[in-house]
């Protein structure tokens, strides 16, 4: 009798369970760009120069540029191992610097580094936009849908 209500309940909640394409894998993400080069030296100096006019934090990243991919990383993760590049927007939104490379994104040019200053839902980056125009006039918002399932 005891093994039958387990039973009972294990169907119950099996029911009510989710596989993982049940929950979203993608979210829309803004970014706030201000500067693309296919030279990440050249990148890397407008990266510097936002960090010092706009004030804002340029973590150090675990990911280095290369000729065939873009950008790679030796890292390993908790799982044991190594990733290929995840492109910011998905779960490291917010005001700082990092160059990411372009190919990472739905909908943009494929081949750049491109410096972001901002990402996050797209009211939030707009606010920023106006200001940072007044440094680096050619910045612009890009949308895109960012990949936030498993990446394993």
């Amino acid at each position: 009798m005891k093994n039958s209500f387990y039973l009972i309940i294990a169907l119950f909640v099996s029911q009510f369970s989710f596989s993982q394409d049940d929950y979203v894998s993608y979210i829309d993400r803004s970014f706030l760009i201000i500067a693309s080069s296919t030279d990440f030296e050249a990148a890397q100096k407008t990266a510097l120069k936002a960090k010092k006019k706009l004030g804002l934090d340029y973590p150090t990243s675990i990911y280095y540029p290369d000729k065939s991919e873009g950008f790679k990383t030796d890292e390993v993760c908790g799982c044991g191992e190594v990733h290929g590049y995840f492109p910011r927007g998905g779960y490291d939104g917010g005001n700082y610097v990092s160059i990411e490379y372009s190919s990472g994104y739905d909908g943009f040019a494929e081949g750049y580094y491109i410096v972001i200053v901002s990402s996050g839902k797209k009211a939030a980056v707009q606010k920023k936009l106006s200001k940072v125009k007044k440094h680096f006039a050619q910045a612009y918002i890009k949308n895109s849908e960012i990949y936030v399932g498993c990446r394993h």
